[in-house]
């Protein structure tokens, strides 16, 4: 598992709200673009500011994401880094909990079954333990059955973030 926590987050003070909103990155908070390898790849949804904004009084904004292009060595964690730095400055989130693993990778220290990759739910316990996060008062959002599953595992409120919609519309059933 690979976390980072940027500086400016409220994780880091301890000053944050105990609930967490947990979201799946590509697709919900950026394009989908089949294995994005670098910052450049990154382009954020329309209005995704502007719905985590609306939230974040209340939540702790968690992304949990599945990136197997590290196990197939489609990029590196410097790279994975960088597209996360470039999604914190445009949507100033809390922290970015990712599983590099996959059964059938090439990077051998990544080649293998683990329990954080979605739909196991341990991307979110990480972060709740290590954040002190109630999961009862949380609720994870994803455009994929693994997200919900893994949010479901996990004791967390799960919403399908389906084609057409936004995490804008996603919220408002939140809120």
């Amino acid at each position: 598992m690979i976390v980072h926590v940027p500086d400016r987050s409220r994780l880091r003070a301890g000053d944050h709200p105990r609930a967490a909103l947990f979201l799946d990155r590509d697709g919900v908070l950026m394009e989908d673009v089949h294995f994005a390898r670098s910052a450049d790849d990154v382009r954020v949804l329309p209005r995704t500011r502007e719905a985590l904004d609306a939230v974040r009084a209340d939540f702790a904004l968690v992304v949990v994401t599945n990136q197997s292009g590290l196990a197939r060595g489609f990029f590196d964690e410097e790279a994975l880094a960088a597209m996360h730095a470039r999604l914190d400055e445009a949507c100033a989130l809390d922290a970015f909990y990712a599983c590099p693993h996959h059964p059938e990778g090439a990077v051998a220290r990544w080649a293998s079954t683990c329990a954080c990759r979605k739909p196991e739910p341990g991307l979110l316990l990480a972060a709740a333990e290590a954040h002190d996060l109630a999961l009862d008062r949380s609720v994870m959002i994803g455009d994929a059955p693994r997200d919900v599953e893994a949010g479901r595992r996990a004791g967390v409120r799960s919403l399908l973030l389906e084609n057409g919609h936004s995490l804008f519309e996603a919220l408002e059933w939140i809120r």
